[in-house]
């Protein structure tokens, strides 16, 4: 059979097929209680494109040899703006490549969040990379990275969430300091909420170590271990670089103080990280030579 004959055979049977393979889909979205125009809301639709919508709510995504873009096929629209939240809407190819009005509306937005947090310690835990999977057929999973105070916050459409009952929230620490966690609960519960993040994820990790909670730590000891009336002063505190999984490591420092007459003096020992706890202390000056803290007071650290 002649190949030209062929082709043309197939041109008449699957016309929409061919046809939908190339093009542009347009549309618009706005606020649905004002039906003012929203910009900079993040477009993306699976095995089509992406794109951004303009400062009069419009957009446009250009396709090209595209499968997903046959007429007649269903296809999800993944949306996302700071303020209104993550959506998702469905749409079916025609031959107006014309996506109806999507309405976004932040009144009516439903949040989860919470804070992650070093269950030996209780720090809070910046850079926990936080993704919620919500099982929502085309709907792309948000991810998140908790900010320095230990927060992270996702926002959904009430539409949105009326599709789910449970969501699936995995936390997990990029450089492996911490185990992985995961929490599944109903959204209505996940107001709030409080995440606790075991040490022991790699063996090659180290635990981030906060200076002034360190410096704090050995102040107190000096204090309780002085005679009364004393008083001191953190000058520095030095901290050996970190032993991979949240290993004991060294400090060391110094301070000024005053008892009856001005002297100062240095500071040694051990913290441990992974429990904050400093396990040993040495202080040391020209008056009272190198002594170890008592015990009573190295329980009394915080």
């Amino acid at each position: 059979m002649n190949l030209k004959f062929v082709i043309f055979i197939i041109s008449i049977m699957c016309p929409a097929y061919i046809s939908a393979q190339t093009g542009q889909l347009k549309g618009v979205v706005i606020d649905g209680s004002t039906r003012m125009p929203i910009a900079r809301v993040s477009i993306d639709i699976p095995n089509v494109g992406s794109t951004t919508t303009s400062s009069n709510g419009h957009f446009i995504i250009n396709f090209k040899n595209c499968r997903a873009c046959a007429l007649g096929n269903k296809v999800s629209i993944n949306l996302y703006h700071p303020t209104y939240g993550y959506d998702l809407k469905d749409y079916t190819f025609d031959r107006s490549y014309t996506v109806s009005t999507l309405y976004l509306d932040k009144k009516n937005s439903v949040q989860v969040l919470g804070r992650v947090f070093n269950r030996a310690t209780r720090d809070l835990l910046g850079g926990i990379k936080v993704t919620c999977q919500l099982n929502v057929v085309g709907f792309q999973e948000p991810v998140v990275v908790t900010d320095e105070f230990g927060k992270f916050k996702f926002i959904f459409s009430q539409q949105l969430v009326g599709r789910i009952s449970f969501i699936n929230l995995y936390f997990r620490d990029t450089v492996r300091c911490f185990k992985d966690e995961v929490i599944s609960k109903p959204i209505n519960e996940l107001l709030d909420i409080d995440v606790l993040m075991e040490v022991g994820g790699s063996s090659v990790c180290c635990l981030p170590i906060a200076k002034d909670i360190v410096e704090k730590k050995v102040n107190n000891i000096i204090q309780c271990d002085a005679d009364n009336g004393y008083r001191s002063t953190i000058l520095d505190v030095i901290l050996n670089s970190c032993i991979p999984n949240g290993g004991i490591i060294e400090i060391k420092g110094s301070f000024n103080g005053s008892l009856l007459f001005k002297y100062g003096g240095k500071f040694d020992g051990r913290y441990d990280p992974a429990t904050n706890e400093i396990t040993i202390l040495f202080t040391e000056n020209q008056f009272q030579g190198r002594r170890q803290m008592a015990q009573f007071c190295i329980d009394r650290q915080d």
